[in-house]
């Protein structure tokens, strides 16, 4: 039943009290250094010519909890529990930001005649690949592709082999995305000269049609480069494999008796990426002159129903690769050994174009890795920001028959909101990339929205639970 108004007038008046009392505005923690734009053009008289950008939020604080009302009709004793309803009229948000840039370099390599020639003029301008040469994909139809893709990944997961699949991926695509963001090497291998693109494309043109018959991955279709479909699958799992293994700090390629450590993430995403595909049977096209040649994989063609199919009818534990084979890979790449190796124990065997492949990521990284050392970001835009948010809800569930001591429920209900970032001072070219880039920091502002939540709570739970219990 309800309690009279004068008793929740007075709790009111106690909670305003006790927060006017005391300080109630709070920091929230500086974000870290996230990258905004890569390779982007600087400005005329930077210093350098094309710049990595990055930006990170600091010195926020939040402030406007000490008028905190109390929602009466909300508010009650029933069922042996107090329920007790706050709003918070108006938040004010303040802090600062910056936006830094390192030195972007320009990579050419051909070490020691034994690798390919290489000019890096592709790396993407955000994190992670764009379409590059070849094939464009509008923003209209990405958009159609992803609303395909959750289709599709809703119905993988009503499958129980398909929710293994997304389970895996799940588990390992931060450290995905962040090998696509430091590395230009599996970004420029992943846009294969517009091929992916394409690739992206036909697939989804081909589970988006109402026709169950045409071939996703057709033996006969070829792709910008001359690629098949299987083929350049095969260099995207490889790309993904190796530049993975490689982004890992404590793992040294060119040392030979260097042994991935099977609890870094980095090695468990790398042979996530190696085992996936596994349990597809293929059969590899083998040079009849010289058995250790091969030129690919032979896998079966699917139409978009086949692959459902061959997925759910799967029985057994599919295959997955281990550590031995992982470092077999890196082998035949850094020494050009280790192919009797894959043949005894039924691992891929690379073909000379494809240990090239591996030898270039390898030297790329290092040398990307070895530059970022010493590649110390410095700010040349900064400015303040801030926020106003209105109609904060704070829910406060007590037991009255609970243990003493026992802490309340407390859930905070904060409304979406946007942050006003200072930009009057931005001129040029590169201001335009950076509002464009700034208005896709939903990670971000996540974080910031998480932060402004707990600090709420802990105020409450600290100043306001003692007045309400």
């Amino acid at each position: 039943m309800k309690s009279n108004n004068k008793h929740w007038n007075q709790l009111e008046h106690h909670v305003q009290k006790a927060l006017a009392e005391r300080k109630t505005a709070f920091s929230i923690k500086d974000t870290n250094e996230f990258p905004l734009a890569f390779n982007t053009k600087m400005p005329n008289g930077f210093g350098y010519e094309k710049g990595h950008i990055s930006f990170l939020f600091k010195d926020f604080t939040c402030s406007g909890l000490d008028n905190m009302q109390l929602i009466k009709n909300k508010s009650v004793k029933k069922d042996g529990k107090k329920y007790i309803h706050l709003c918070l009229d108006n938040l004010k948000v303040k802090g600062h930001y910056e936006i830094k840039s390192k030195y972007a370099p320009s990579i050419d390599i051909d070490t020691a005649g034994s690798m390919l020639n290489y000019q890096d003029e592709s790396l993407a301008k955000m994190a992670g690949a764009d379409s590059a040469d070849g094939t464009k994909i509008t923003p209209t139809e990405a958009e159609g592709y992803l609303d395909n893709a959750r289709e599709q990944r809703t119905r993988l997961m009503n499958q129980p082999n398909g929710q293994k699949i997304m389970a895996s991926y799940n588990e390992h695509n931060e450290v995905y995305n962040e090998v696509f963001v430091k590395s230009a090497a599996t970004r420029t291998t992943w846009n294969a000269q517009g091929a992916t693109a394409e690739m992206a494309k036909h697939t989804n043109d081909a589970t988006a049609s109402k026709n169950n018959d045409i071939i996703i991955n057709s033996n006969d279709k070829l792709y910008a480069g001359g690629v098949t479909y299987d083929s350049n699958a095969f260099v995207q799992k490889l790309n993904i494999v190796v530049n993975t293994i490689s982004t890992d700090p404590k793992f040294n390629p060119w040392d030979p008796n260097a042994k991935p450590n099977p609890d870094s993430k980095y090695t468990k995403a790398s042979l996530a990426a190696l085992s996936f595909g596994k349990a597809v049977k293929t059969t590899q096209k083998i040079d009849k002159n010289n058995p250790k040649k091969i030129t690919g994989d032979e896998i079966p063609e699917f139409t978009s129903e086949g692959v459902y199919t061959y997925i759910n009818d799967f029985s057994g534990t599919p295959p997955e690769a281990t550590g031995a084979e992982l470092e077999n890979i890196i082998k035949q790449g850094m020494s050009g050994g280790g192919a009797d190796e894959a043949a005894e124990n039924n691992w891929y065997i690379l073909n000379e174009e494809q240990r090239k492949m591996v030898r270039r990521w390898i030297h790329e990284n290092a040398l990307e890795q070895e530059f970022d050392k010493n590649n110390i970001s410095q700010t040349f835009l900064e400015g303040d920001c801030y926020s106003s948010i209105d109609n904060v809800e704070v829910q406060i569930e007590i037991d009255l028959e609970a243990k003493q001591g026992t802490l309340p429920n407390i859930d905070v209900v904060l409304p979406v909101f946007e942050f006003d970032i200072d930009d009057s001072h931005w001129t040029g070219k590169i201001a335009s990339v950076l509002r464009e880039r700034l208005s896709h920091i939903y990670f971000i502002k996540s974080l910031i929205h998480h932060q402004i939540e707990a600090g709420i709570k802990k105020i409450v739970e600290t100043e306001v639970v003692k007045l309400v219990q």
